[in-house]
């Protein structure tokens, strides 16, 4: 099982879930752009 934290956009707030290891895929994106991504509610392209 992995812990996975869903932040809501503009917000610290989110929610944590609890998911087994076999249903997650790791990005290769760096913390800069997953934050443009969270904080921009997903307007912005991820590159991977």
């Amino acid at each position: 099982m992995v812990a996975v934290y869903l932040p809501f956009s503009y917000s610290f707030a989110g929610e944590l879930i609890i998911l087994p290891r076999e249903n997650i895929r790791p990005l290769n994106a760096s913390g800069t752009d997953m934050m443009k991504f969270i904080i921009s509610g997903g307007v912005t392209e991820i590159k991977e």
